[in-house]
């Protein structure tokens, strides 16, 4: 699965053993918006390279001896090579392997229409493009993937989550789902969408017999991404939810007899195991302009309790405060402090777990404010701790 980064548009008028898998209804329509057809005649264009947007779409006038006479995007009348144009799809397609010419800019045009649209998600065979939308977009009902056919629904990660579970029941063989791109591609975001889906496959819904196990597991699955984030996303110049570490998650499950005469079988969620690393650590000590330190940190000072010492009119020198301002970065609800607590507990660690984390970071914050100098000494240069920054150099957050 690839998530690819664009600008925000503008506002809308068998046999018991544990298999791996690492890791309002919207169907097609004959609408406007799920349209095939495209706003503008294509039939007479062709795409030329462009020096400033790479490809652009330009007018055949003529063509002759090999020659075409076009008016590219500035209006200027020129004569190319034919062979130097790329002829235009007339179409926009949710599954790009079914365009007439599949071509780079063909590629990119289709995205952009479909992006336009509000539809981000485009297949390619079996690999989905996303395009961040920088927005929340409505989620389509999970269930439906389930039980419907990929072709009677919008592409979305559930449609490849589904085609995951299905092959692990079926071929009863590990299945993975590669989630890559860029910074600020929504990676973290598809992430969750893939995990939650597979684990809520893994329990069952009918609620005639649900799995208590799993459901439990599936509960502890879901309060994962505040821990994750809040300890590993931090703001950068280029996405206010940056992931700076990778992870390998698996989700473990084992098939099981439907019923007691049954010879059907069912998987259901047994585990799950999550492995991280690259984890960015310099972060901790050092950010660059404009960006900030681990969520965790200005989680913890917005809503310290008195024991760890963490007056808020200090200056923590690796917890910056937004340029040009004395304030804290804004928080998202679930990187706050209360809801990380919530999801420690519900992840089985006691309260004097949850404070002894609590103080290590205070411990950190406050290490952080130490300054040293070099003093010589009979033995040698040696590290000294010298006073802590005064009060000229420690603004009060606001």
């Amino acid at each position: 699965m690839r998530s690819t980064r664009a600008a925000p548009p503008p506002p809308p008028s068998e046999d018991g053993s544990s298999k791996t898998v690492e890791l309002r209804s919207m169907e097609r329509s004959a609408t406007a918006s799920n349209s095939n057809s495209l706003e503008i005649d294509l039939r007479n264009k062709c795409w030329v390279k462009d020096s400033q947007t790479e490809w652009a779409l330009a007018t055949i006038n003529s063509r002759s001896d090999g020659k075409l006479q076009i008016t590219d995007r500035k209006n200027n009348k020129v004569e190319i090579a034919e062979d130097a144009s790329i002829p235009v799809n007339t179409t926009v397609t949710d599954d790009m392997t079914s365009l007439h010419h599949l071509h780079e800019p063909g590629i990119l045009f289709n995205l952009k229409k479909r992006y336009e649209r509000r539809q981000i998600y485009t297949y390619m065979a079996s690999a989905l493009i996303a395009v961040n939308p920088f927005t929340r977009i409505p989620e389509p009902n999970a269930d439906d993937y389930a039980t419907k056919s990929r072709t009677e629904l919008i592409p979305h990660p559930n449609a490849i989550s589904e085609t995951c579970f299905k092959n692990l029941a079926v071929l009863k063989k590990n299945q993975s789902v590669i989630i890559s791109g860029e910074s600020g591609a929504g990676k973290t975001e598809t992430a969750k969408i893939v995990i939650k889906y597979l684990a809520s496959r893994g329990i069952d819904r009918t609620g005639h017999s649900v799995d208590q196990t799993a459901s439990d597991l599936y509960g502890k699955l879901q309060q994962l991404s505040p821990i994750l984030e809040s300890f590993g996303n931090a703001k950068t110049g280029r996405n206010s939810n940056s992931s700076r570490f990778g992870k390998f998650m698996k989700l473990l499950f084992a098939h099981s007899a439907v019923g007691r005469a049954s010879t059907k079988t069912k998987l259901h969620l047994t585990g799950a195991v999550i492995e991280t690393y690259m984890l960015e650590k310099s972060r901790v000590v050092y950010q660059s302009h404009g960006e900030g330190n681990f969520h965790i940190f200005y989680s913890l000072l917005q809503a310290a309790p008195s024991a760890l010492h963490l007056d808020r009119s200090i200056h923590f020198r690796i917890a910056k405060k937004l340029p040009g301002t004395n304030a804290m970065p804004a928080i998202e609800e679930s990187h706050q402090l209360a809801n990380v607590t919530a999801a420690f507990r519900t992840l089985g660690l006691t309260a004097a777990m949850i404070d002894e984390v609590y103080k290590i970071l205070a411990g950190i914050l406050h290490l952080g404010n130490i300054s040293f100098e070099t003093a010589e000494t009979a033995e040698g240069a040696i590290a000294k701790i010298t006073a802590l920054p005064s009060d000229e150099e420690n603004p009060k957050y606001s």
